[in-house]
């Protein structure tokens, strides 16, 4: 009764979602590089996101349904995910701006 599923948000709801919620189930990036930020761990289901580098909120399952529920059971016991973004870079906007005037002058 407190999962629901939903196919696409839109970028404001996709994110006040994800601040409320316990935790990210799926294949998406965005369980990779932004879910830290809002200190929630990533169930990454299946082989979508191999190659990448992954932070410690990730912990990547196959298509298993007795896994992925242990997995679920282990995350609730730890509450948020307290480590760092390892996609966060300090002053991001700043440097690509900088960066985009430098070519335009």
């Amino acid at each position: 009764s407190k999962i629901h599923l939903i196919e696409n948000f839109g970028i404001q709801s996709y994110f006040t979602c994800m601040k409320h919620s316990a935790l990210l189930i799926g294949n998406t990036s965005s369980g990779i590089s932004e879910a830290p930020s809002f200190k929630k761990f990533f169930i990454n289901v299946g082989e979508r996101q191999i190659g990448r580098e992954i932070g410690k909120n990730v912990i990547s399952v196959g298509f298993d349904t007795n896994e992925i529920l242990r997995t679920i059971e282990s995350i609730c016991q730890f509450g948020e995910f307290e480590g760092e973004n390892i996609y966060f870079k300090e002053n991001a906007i700043e440097t690509i701006i900088n960066r985009i005037m430098a070519f335009h002058t």
